[in-house]
This record gives C-alpha cells, sequence and structure tokens, in this order.
C-alpha cells in the first residue's frame, strides 16, 4: 500500500507523508504546481497521486480567457467617442470574438500591431508569472527574516516584488 507523487515522467514515493506535505514539497521543486491539478488513481494497492498545473485557467485566479489568443487580420473597428480623438477601439474578430482596446486616434500602425501582440501574449505573460510566484513569495520571505540577505541580490529582490504586483494588477487586487 505505497503512496506516490507522479508530474510528468518523475515518480516521488511519498512514504508517510501527507497528501498536503506532498503538495508543498511538488510546489517546491516544481513552482507550476503551486496550485496544481492532483487526479488519484490506483495501481493496485498502491494509490498514485497525478499532479498537473493549471495556472491560467477558468475556475483558477485567472478571469480572462484561456489562450492561445492571437491577431486575426479579419478585424473590424468601432470607435468610441469623439471622432477625431477616440478613446477606445472595440476590435471585433469573429462572431463570438469582442475585445476592447484603449487606443489614441494618432497610434500608428506599428504601435497597434504591437500593443495587439502583447495583448494576445498576455494569457502567457500571467502563466509565466505565475510559475514564478511561489518562488518570489520566498525570496521575499527569507530577505524579511534576514535583513543583511546574503544569499538574494537586490535585483533579484526587486524582480520579485515586479512579479508579485504584476500578479496583484492582474487579479484585480491592486491598480
Amino acid at each position: 500500500m505505497a503512496k506516490y507523487a507522479k508530474y510528468g515522467d518523475k515518480k516521488m514515493d511519498l512514504g508517510d507523508l501527507s497528501l498536503d506535505k506532498a503538495k508543498e514539497i511538488m510546489a517546491r521543486f516544481f513552482p507550476e504546481l503551486a496550485e496544481p491539478k492532483i487526479e488519484t488513481k490506483k495501481e493496485g494497492e498502491d494509490t498514485i497521486y497525478v499532479f498537473s498545473k493549471q495556472a491560467g485557467r477558468k475556475g483558477s485566479d485567472a478571469q480572462f480567457t484561456p489562450g492561445p489568443w492571437r491577431v486575426s487580420p479579419k478585424i473590424i473597428s468601432v470607435l468610441v467617442g469623439d471622432e477625431s480623438d477616440p478613446e477606445i477601439v472595440a476590435l471585433l474578430g469573429g462572431s463570438e470574438d469582442v475585445m476592447m482596446v484603449a487606443n489614441r486616434a494618432d497610434t500608428g500602425e506599428a504601435e497597434a500591431l504591437a500593443n495587439a501582440r502583447l495583448i494576445a501574449a498576455a494569457p502567457d505573460l500571467f502563466n509565466a508569472c505565475v510559475l514564478l510566484e511561489q518562488f518570489a513569495k520566498r525570496v521575499l520571505d527569507y530577505t524579511e527574516r534576514n535583513p543583511k540577505n546574503l544569499l538574494y541580490g537586490d535585483e533579484l529582490v526587486q524582480q520579485s516584488r515586479a512579479i508579485l504586483s504584476a500578479l496583484s494588477k492582474a487579479r484585480g487586487e491592486s491598480q
């Protein structure tokens, strides 16, 4: 009656560890498993907890439509606001897709395309930050408990703060 945690091709014997402790250990080695999906399987008398990531999916803390997002050349623009200096452009990319984008009339084609690429990358950027979230929290926790901070440099501390700030903003927790 052994218990195992499995992620991809990695398998760990849990011995007497609880599932909560296993989740903690897996998240330490695999940051993307901070909030894992866990499926329980039986193999004979053994129990196998199959871990998989679920960052940025509906039902987690992400409120956007999960990717992949893409830039479509078939776009209908609807201007909102003063016609000579619109504040918002509604981009309709098909019968179901609607995206609102803040734009000014003097936005050039290159800048508009760069904005579209950034918007299309948003789910991937969010997921990348989620993968680093637990590590960033550990860095900040360590530096708070160890003011001399000989382990992490100031740059890593600043990067950790930036990651947590971006996630907080994406989740609507801050402005």
